[in-house]
C-alpha cells in the first residue's frame, strides 16, 4: 500500500459513529470505545489465565494536548496516558486493561470490581502500594481472591509496632504480624518494605531471587490506538505458543520470528492485488530468494553447503522460492547460483 494512501486511510478512520448522542458526562474515549471493549471481551474469551497474575499500571508516552494526560516524575516515562493492566505472570498475556480518564462520577471502579469476571476462583493477585490496602484485601478474601502487594506505611489499621519509624532492622531481616487472615511483613533492604497479604503464612521460609530490570525507550506516535494493537499481537503470540503442545520448546520461532510471519500472512493478499496476473511462470532465479523460520522445528542439511561439497550445518531456514533449507551466510550465493541456471 502506497504511504499517501496509508495516511489518508489513516485520517479518516472512524471506529465508532460521531453522531451517537453522549448524554450529559460525555466519554472522553467515546472514539475508541468500541474498539477497546471488544479487545477486552476477546482477551478474555480465549484465553483462561492461570492462577498467578499481577496488577500495575504502565505509563505510554504522550507528550501532545490531552485532557487525561499524566505527569508521575518518578517514572522513566513521566508524560504519557496511564493504563491499569492485568497480566499473567508467566506468559505475560493481557487478560483486562482499562485507560485511565481521570476520576469521573460513576466510571472509575476500585480494583475488586476491576477482577468481577475472576471472583471465586482461588486467583492470585500481585499488586503494587498504589492498590494495596487492608479493606480491599479484606474484600478480595470474601471474593475467594488472594491479594498481595506492597503496602505503605501510612495506611490505615497497620499495626504500628512494626512499623519502620518504629523498629529498626538489619539488612536482610524480616518482623511479620498476623490479624486473621492477614499477614503484614517488614523486610530490611536498602529500605524497609511493608508486605501485606491475605493468604501467606508469616513462618514459612523460603529463598527470594533479587533482580533489576530497565525501562525499554519506546517512542508512539497515536498511543491510543497502537498500544491495543501491540497488546493483540503479543496476546496471539501466547495464544499460539500455548495451543502448539506437539511443537518442541526450543525450537519454537521467536517473538520477532513470529511477528514477521504474522505480517507476512496479513498483508499477503494486499500486497497481491496491486500486481495484475501472469500468464508465464517466472525463472526461480529471477525471483527474490528471503528466508523464513519452519513451525516444524526440524533441522536439516544447508543446500547450498551440500552442493559445494562442504560439511554443512543444520538450520531451520528455508527459502521461501525453492523451499530448500539455506542457511543466513549462504542465501547469496544461493541466489547468484539460481541467476546462472
Amino acid at each position: 500500500m502506497p504511504r499517501n494512501r496509508f495516511l489518508t486511510i489513516w485520517r479518516y478512520l472512524h471506529l465508532a459513529d460521531n453522531n451517537a448522542p453522549q448524554g450529559d458526562n460525555p466519554d472522553k474515549l467515546a472514539k475508541l470505545r468500541p474498539m477497546l471493549t471488544h479487545l477486552n471481551r476477546v482477551f478474555k474469551e480465549n484465553y483462561t489465565p492461570y492462577r498467578d497474575v499481577s496488577i500495575d499500571e504502565s505509563m505510554v508516552q504522550f507528550k501532545g494536548r490531552l485532557g487525561f494526560r499524566q505527569y508521575l516524575p518518578s517514572k522513566p516515562i513521566k508524560w504519557g496516558i496511564k493504563i491499569w493492566a492485568l497480566s499473567e505472570s508467566t506468559t505475560g498475556y493481557m487478560s483486562n486493561f482499562q485507560v485511565y480518564i481521570m476520576r469521573e462520577a460513576g466510571q472509575e471502579l476500585g480494583l475488586a470490581h476491576r477482577v468481577a469476571p475472576y471472583h471465586h476462583t482461588g486467583m492470585r493477585i500481585y499488586m503494587d502500594n498504589f492498590y494495596t490496602g487492608v479493606p480491599l484485601l479484606r474484600e478480595l478474601a470474601t471474593l475467594e481472591i488472594s491479594g498481595c502487594g506492597t503496602v505503605c506505611a501510612n495506611r490505615k489499621f497497620l499495626p504500628t509496632e512494626l512499623l519502620p519509624k518504629r523498629v529498626r532492622l538489619d539488612k536482610h531481616l524480616h518482623q511479620s504480624a498476623q490479624a486473621r487472615n492477614l499477614t503484614f511483613c517488614v523486610w530490611q533492604d536498602t529500605k524497609a518494605v511493608c508486605v501485606l497479604s491475605n493468604f501467606h503464612d508469616p513462618f514459612k521460609t523460603g529463598t527470594d531471587w533479587i533482580f533489576h530490570a530497565k525501562p525499554q525507550d519506546t517512542e508512539m506516535v497515536a498511543p491510543c490506538l497502537h498500544i491495543p494493537v501491540a497488546v493483540s499481537v503479543h496476546n496471539a503470540y501466547v495464544l499460539a505458543k500455548d495451543s502448539n503442545f506437539d511443537f518442541v520448546k526450543r525450537s519454537w520461532p521467536n517473538y520477532k520470528s513470529f511477528l514477521d510471519d504474522l505480517a507476512d500472512e496479513l498483508t499477503f493478499r494486499v500486497i497481491a492485488r496491486r500486481h495484475p496476473p501472469i500468464l508465464h511462470q517466472p525463472c526461480p532465479g529471477n525471483q527474490h530468494h528471503t528466508l523464513y523460520n519452519r513451525l516444524d522445528s526440524l533441522y536439516k542439511v544447508c543446500h547450498e553447503c551440500k552442493a559445494n561439497g562442504l560439511r554443512g550445518k543444520t538450520t531451520t531456514s528455508m527459502c521461501r522460492v525453492c523451499e530448500v533449507p539455506i542457511h543466513k551466510k549462504c542465501l547469496v550465493d544461493h541466489q547468484k547460483r539460481m541467476m546462472r541456471q
